[in-house]
């Protein structure tokens, strides 16, 4: 696990889900020669007290009975290059979710292993649907009797589950739009420039907007809407198209102001002194973001259930930034086409690998 507490503050009913639905990992174990790998499927039970799992007989794991084990279950990574900061002295690194289920493999009886072959296909054909599940039901007798023979059933009994989500470089909120198209189109992983300037990206970027995207070929670029199209123009890209291009350009529009809205209520929070403080105009800018939501709501699911286009990541990035600075307000209430939704587009790896940290 990464030692840095900033990538291990998700709640553990989080790590669970993802290995759940990730469902693949790494068992290690340690022998007298040094550390066993094998890669394995497995199954976490319910209540995530123990993950099943098969092996062939051969595998030298298979013969060392019962001992302590770990399976290391990973996800989306990618590599961050520093040319993508626009700003001096920073480091690459790697983006990465890994979640370790650590306790005791036992092996189990040979008679345990068909109910858990069943079981675990069972799980994993759902996936599939429409397509019918295939079962072991349609194995002829004598293979299944010789494939049983060839496989061992294990259950590794959890003490303990960590996860590390290094999903973002604990750069500012608002450069996650840009990073998040950069992804989507496959060009890189990050775009962004420093909250406060420096003598470089001032010269470039007077106003020192975030985010920014200094070039080699031409002008600075700033605002997230401009370094979208362009870096939708650098990739042929399809986020922009012309049969709907006013309503992608509206919906961006609108997810931007979401956020507008949504920064200016915390910098009220932050950077005012207390007595200084305008409750009525925090309030007042709610009023706004929960009237735009109930529009997204009424009117905009269709567009938002289409074909990907920029105003799908700019609602994408609002929303997580409404569950980032602004939980409390529960902006999911009474919106439940939205809030669906965004259930399954915060799943994808540009919205993962993107994740702003706390």
């Amino acid at each position: 696990m990464h030692p840095n507490p900033t990538f291990r503050g998700e709640e553990r009913a989080r790590h669970v889900a993802f290995a759940r639905a990730r469902g693949f990992g790494t068992l290690a174990v340690n022998a007298e020669a040094g550390p066993l790998l094998s890669h394995v499927p497995f199954l976490l039970s319910d209540d995530a007290g123990y993950a099943e799992l098969h092996l062939v007989r051969s595998n030298p794991i298979a013969r060392l009975g019962q001992r302590p084990a770990v399976i290391a279950s990973t996800g989306p990574d990618a590599y961050v290059s520093t040319d993508w900061y626009g700003v001096d002295d920073q480091v690459p690194t790697w983006n990465y979710v890994a979640v370790h289920l650590r306790g005791t493999l036992h092996p189990l009886p040979q008679g345990d292993l068909h109910p858990m072959l069943d079981r675990q296909s069972a799980a994993y054909e759902k996936r599939l649907a429409p397509k019918r599940p295939w079962t072991t039901a349609k194995m002829s007798p004598d293979a299944m009797t010789r494939m049983l023979r060839q496989i061992l059933p294990f259950r590794l009994s959890i003490d303990s589950i960590d996860g590390t989500w290094k999903l973002g470089q604990n750069k500012p909120d608002a450069v996650r739009e840009a990073a998040a198209a950069q992804i989507e189109t496959g060009l890189g992983n990050e775009l962004e420039t420093p909250l406060e300037p420096n003598s470089e990206t001032t010269g470039a970027n007077p106003l020192g907007k975030v985010p920014a995207l200094i070039r080699n070929d031409g002008p600075t670029l700033y605002d997230s809407r401009v370094i979208c199209r362009y870096i939708d123009s650098l990739a042929d890209g399809h986020f922009y198209p012309e049969s709907r291009l006013w309503d992608v350009l509206t919906l961006e529009a609108t997810a931007d102001g979401i956020l507008d809205a949504a920064l200016l209520m915390v910098y009220e929070g932050r950077m005012r002194p207390e007595d200084k403080r305008h409750d009525p105009w925090i309030e007042a800018h709610w009023v706004k973001i929960s009237r735009t939501l109930d529009a997204l709501e009424d009117r905009w699911i269709s567009h938002l259930e289409g074909p990907l286009t920029m105003g799908q990541i700019a609602t994408g990035c609002a929303l997580g930034y409404l569950d980032l600075r602004h939980q409390p307000r529960h902006w999911r209430n009474g919106r439940p086409a939205l809030a669906a939704w965004y259930a399954t587009f915060a799943e994808r790896p540009a919205m993962q690998e993107t994740v702003p940290a706390g």
